[in-house]
């Protein structure tokens, strides 16, 4: 009877997991690697760019340029993590910190204290 209860625990934990997507981690919850734009309500947008070798582009609408550098992830949760990128620019070493939660293999929310946007990838 227990061996019976075990199995049948071990085949609703794969079955589970099959049914939630199956999820790969370079889907949903690893560096949000590739092109993504958020749009805020205001008619503002943010694009970050990510690429697999480290590079990293953020635009925001209205900056003179945009921040390029590099990029690095800490993982914080099997959803989501530390998005830090780091550049340049007048001579001084810069870091700014996102949090980035996956909401599906699509569609990332991107934020910080002062702001939080949904951003989908574009292809």
């Amino acid at each position: 009877m227990r061996k019976t209860k075990i199995a049948v625990c071990f085949w609703v934990l794969i079955l589970g997991s099959f049914a939630l997507g199956g999820r790969s981690h370079a889907q949903v919850g690893g560096p949000p690697i590739g092109s993504w734009r958020g749009d805020f309500p205001d008619g503002s947008w943010l694009t970050l760019m990510c690429q697999g070798n480290g590079n990293c582009m953020y635009a925001p609408s209205g900056a003179p340029q945009p921040v390029v550098g590099t990029s690095s992830w800490q993982q914080t949760s099997p959803a989501g993590g530390i998005l830090t990128i780091t550049y340049r620019t007048g001579g001084f070493v810069n870091h700014l910190y996102y949090s980035i939660t996956w909401v599906n293999a699509k569609t990332i929310v991107l934020s910080d204290p002062s702001f939080r946007v949904t951003m989908t990838r574009q292809n």
